[in-house]
């Protein structure tokens, strides 16, 4: 599983902002693959507002709202704390605001926007003149781009425009995440505002040996929902987006707890590993990869099964992932020692996958197939995979199809061959084929090298596997149980195949 994000013009706008808080063995073989700090206030600022300026004056304002959040933290919701004082000082800026120039305002009354900004976001667009003005922001079209940006940035912060200047706007930045914050705190709140969620290191494709239920989590208090509960049913995340501090308020606070607890158990312990921990908020640092994952490996390691796995990512955290494996193989993990019996190579060289309407185009090194002549290439490349190793899938295609199944990461399947069981885990695996990321194609017939595009609910728990991140955290067995469940499916699968069609006989029941 990986871990898997508009724009426009800082001045008084950014003072509103006040202190945000924070910084930024024979038989079969399986295959498996996974897919501001507190505002700086410098010494002259602070001496004025020691020294008090005369009642009245603008550096008094100044110094006041500077002192104000040099003692509290800003929250959108709460107002920090203050909110008559915020109220006051924000209608004293919209009067200062519209003054000089022409604007429209994004509300942010509960921090649904972001937490940490004002609860009216102004967004300038012109100055202020007397002949008719109108209008040119798209409000509705920018709070969307907004939502769909912000997780890929500090804190759930966006881009935005506070200064104009000469026609020419100067935007508040918003510093790029760290792969430490989208995996200890953003991308679990990612995954409670939506249906699956988020953003860490587990495989998305592999391949297990021999041997040779499906589960859904009810509206209340376990999310995620593989679908929706009853018909007409609509998530909150399809409403609103992905809400990085959705645990903070309105309809998430419920899960807080649940939040915090599960947090907690991603804790790495003891002291910092430069390989196996990542730093998250300050003075937490959580597992780069989760043990359910190690603990894994070395089961099926024990009892004798020959496996192989492949990471597959649309980002580019390749590289640190395998390496961690690779160490982990050489018995550094303090955790998970026996691993150095597991005798798998690790390839350290990231691939690339990348599709087209004609084709589907793997390269690691020197090594290069497509489908356009034979569909079965990549098929038979996979099903003889040695090892552990990776590939970046193409995040550009996917989003060109509108992050549908037909532009997600390719899979392929023959029920045909049971020697090979193809088992991909993701996620962003969700029944909806609309909105999902693995894209199935299943051989229909015996040595076809055309296979047809099947969809999701064909093969979700028998080759597909929508990860519950809840269990995945809290329980060491969770990928064991969902490999179980996947085999004996797997083997009804077949019988399906024998007899007909598994998309016209299998149901998944």
């Amino acid at each position: 599983m990986t871990l898997a994000g508009g724009r426009k013009g800082r001045g008084v706008c950014a003072v509103v902002i006040g202190r945000p808080g924070g910084s930024g063995g024979g038989g079969r073989k399986r295959r498996a693959g996974w897919g501001h700090g507190p505002a700086a206030v410098s010494g002259a600022g602070m001496a004025a507002a020691r020294g008090c300026p005369p009642a009245g004056s603008g550096d008094r304002a100044l110094a006041e709202l500077l002192l104000e959040f040099s003692r509290a933290q800003y929250r959108a919701k709460d107002g920090g704390g203050a909110a008559a004082k915020v109220e006051r000082i924000e209608r004293r800026c919209l009067e200062l605001f519209g003054r000089d120039y022409r604007y429209s305002v994004i509300s942010n009354a509960h921090g649904e926007v972001c937490a940490h900004y004002p609860r009216h976001i102004v967004l300038l667009e012109r100055d202020a003149g007397r002949d008719p003005f109108e209008s040119t922001v798209q409000v509705g079209k920018l709070q969307d781009l907004i939502n769909r940006s912000k997780m890929a940035r500090c804190r759930g912060r966006f881009v935005c425009p506070v200064i104009l200047y000469k026609g020419k706007h100067i935007c508040r930045s918003a510093t790029l995440a760290g792969w430490g914050e989208l995996y200890g705190r953003t991308g679990y709140n990612y995954i409670f505002s939506g249906p699956a969620g988020g953003a860490q290191h587990l495989p998305q494709h592999r391949h297990l040996g021999p041997r040779r239920g499906r589960r859904r989590v009810a509206v209340g208090e376990r999310p995620p929902l593989p679908g929706p509960p009853c018909p007409g049913a609509l998530s909150y995340y399809s409403r609103h987006g992905r809400d990085p501090a959705f645990t903070e308020a309105g309809p998430g606070r419920c899960f807080g707890s649940l939040h915090a607890r599960h947090l907690q158990l991603l804790e790495w312990p003891g002291r910092p590993h430069d390989v196996f921990s990542v730093q998250g908020e300050p003075s937490k640092r959580y597992h780069l990869i989760l043990p359910a994952f190690f603990r894994l490996l070395d089961t099926l390691h024990r009892e004798g099964r020959a496996f192989a796995v492949v990471f597959r990512t649309f980002g580019t955290d390749l590289p640190r992932a395998l390496r961690a494996v690779s160490c982990a193989l050489a018995g550094q993990h303090p955790q998970f020692p026996a691993l150095r019996h597991v005798a798998l190579p690790v390839d350290l060289t990231p691939g690339q996958i990348r599709c087209s309407k004609r084709e589907v185009v793997l390269t690691r090194g020197a090594e290069r197939l497509a489908t356009r002549e034979d569909g079965r290439k990549l098929y038979d490349y996979f099903s003889s995979f040695e090892g552990i190793g990776g590939f970046q899938d193409h995040f550009d295609w996917w989003a060109r199809n509108r992050f549908s199944s037909r532009g997600g990461k390719p899979l392929w399947i023959d029920p045909y061959d049971p020697s090979v069981h193809h088992i991909f885990i993701d996620d962003n695996i969700r029944l909806d084929d609309a909105d999902t990321i693995v894209h199935p194609q299943v051989f229909s017939e015996r040595g076809s090298s055309s296979p047809r595009r099947a969809p999701t609910s064909e093969l979700y728990d028998v080759c597909l596997v929508q990860t519950d991140l809840l269990e995945a955290i809290a329980d060491e067995d969770y990928f064991l149980r969902c490999v179980r469940r996947c085999e004996e499916n797997y083997d009804r699968y077949l019988a399906c195949t024998e007899k007909d069609t598994p998309s016209q006989r299998w149901d998944g029941q």
